[in-house]
């Protein structure tokens, strides 16, 4: 028998937003705005969706980015077909803005909320009853459209050991989660709040783009590291195994792999598969001073790659704090920017370093090149041959999610087929009872797989 689509959805709405939308609609169902009609049920879902759009871009960068991207064909198939009428409505009331900055070769636009937009956190239900709206974004009585049922039919197939236990028992404390929100600016909560409410909901979302990181991405990765020690699975809490300096590693492991010449291994032919002979012999006819290799392979594997870096580099001290020029792509220019502890500053340079162009003269970046110079030689070698934007951070980021979530996850599930297993980027996570056959396994079979004697790895209890 055919599943019936569910009559209600229920959205969470800013309480003084919706008294505006009642004000304006004067009780009504719909009203005309420019010639176009509207409905209220459309409008406070478009918020709802608009506000999840903004938790995804404030989640999954280093900044507190406002951005809301928006793409037309996506908003006519799944939200409607006059869509832009709707958003329009929203800028006329001084709520949202376009803004001045444009995706070369997307669809898609830019928006913001304005300071006009409510900042009161307190939030309500609402419950949508449009049909026609349902029909769009409750696919399959799913709580879902009909494009995000595809993406978590997709990821769930790929990794369905890492997706499977994402039911019933994946529970959170949902108020002792609002109580850590109380201090929080608005666009802090409005945004951990979305995921939150999700999350509590258990409206999963699974996404894995095979094309760049092709990492899991869903509602625990986006999830606030305070509200990690509220979740539990059938009572149990969780615990995370991670990767220490884990994007090192991976460079560290690719490049011994190829110059050790240990082109049988798994592993090798995974880095075959990503760059092609082609590259490698440019890898290998550039050359490595091996000294340098097996210091750089030192320095991660049994000290800390952070410290020595730091103990190396010049940087302009001022009343006790750290401060070096970084590029700020929301206001579009080099500002100085304050650390207050050295270690984090290295941190920032490190990953500049390897995800930043192979022509950035930046003071910090040259001097962590100097450091290992065969070794950022090739690196260099790599980004200028891999031309497309980001390519080189994406190869890494591949090899990591490939070699942790699939050949490591997969090792760890036939030798343990009951164990609760979620991903975070760079971590496996489990119940706090099995977080030591974990931690073991993963280790072991990182080793044996990557060809090294040694992986830095850290348990961590979430409660």
């Amino acid at each position: 028998m055919a599943r019936r689509m569910q009559r209600t959805l229920d959205v969470p709405i800013r309480q003084e937003l919706l008294d505006y939308l009642s004000m304006v609609f004067k009780g009504k169902n719909k009203i005309s705005h420019k010639g176009v009609p509207l409905k209220i049920d459309y409008c406070v879902y478009l918020f709802y969706l608009l506000e999840t759009l903004e938790a995804k871009s404030f989640g999954n960068i280093n900044y507190e980015s406002r951005d809301i991207h928006i793409h037309s064909a996506k908003l006519r198939k799944e939200f409607h077909s006059n869509y832009n009428g709707y958003i329009q409505f929203i800028v006329d009331h001084k709520f949202l803005l376009k803004t001045a900055k444009y995706k070369v070769g997307s669809n898609t636009n830019i928006y913001q909320f304005t300071d006009v937009y409510p900042s009161s956190n307190q939030y309500m239900e609402y419950t949508i009853w449009d049909s026609t709206l349902l029909k769009k974004v409750n696919s399959n009585n799913s709580n879902k459209t009909e494009d995000a049922r595809i993406r978590i039919k997709h990821a769930s197939k790929i990794r369905p050991h890492l997706t499977k236990h994402f039911n019933e028992y994946l529970n959170i404390d949902y108020q002792s989660c609002l109580e850590l929100m109380a201090d929080m600016r608005p666009i802090q909560y409005r945004s951990n709040f979305i995921t939150l409410f999700n999350f509590h909901e258990k409206r999963w979302e699974f996404s894995n783009n095979q094309e760049t990181d092709n990492r899991l991405h869903t509602l625990l990765t986006r999830l606030n590291k305070k509200f990690l020690k509220h979740i539990t699975y059938k009572n149990e809490s969780l615990a995370e195994v991670d990767i220490k300096t884990s994007q090192p590693l991976f460079l560290f492991s690719v490049l011994n792999a190829i110059f050790s010449r240990k082109d049988y291994t798994g592993f090798y032919y995974k880095i075959q598969e990503k760059l092609g002979n082609e590259v490698i012999q440019e890898i290998l006819k550039t050359g490595i001073n091996t000294d340098e290799l097996k210091r750089f392979g030192d320095v991660i594997l049994n000290h800390d790659l952070y410290d020595y870096i730091a103990e190396n580099l010049i940087i302009e001290q001022a009343n006790g704090e750290y401060l070096r020029f970084e590029f700020d792509p929301v206001k579009n220019f080099k500002e100085k920017v304050h650390y207050k502890s050295m270690r984090d500053l290295t941190k920032k340079a490190v990953m500049e370093t390897l995800y930043s162009s192979s022509k950035n003269y930046n003071s910090e970046v040259q001097q962590i090149k100097n450091l290992f110079l065969s070794v950022f030689k090739i690196v260099d070698l790599l980004k200028t041959i891999m031309k497309e934007k980001n390519s080189f951070p994406i190869f890494l980021q591949q090899i990591e999610a490939e070699v942790l979530l699939d050949e490591v996850g997969k090792h760890i599930l036939k030798h343990k087929p009951d164990i609760v297993l979620f991903s975070k980027h760079d971590s496996l996570i489990t119940t706090s009872a099995d977080v030591n056959f974990l931690k073991t396994e993963m280790e072991d079979h990182l080793k044996k797989y990557l060809l090294i004697d040694k992986v830095k790895i850290e348990m961590s209890h979430w409660n």
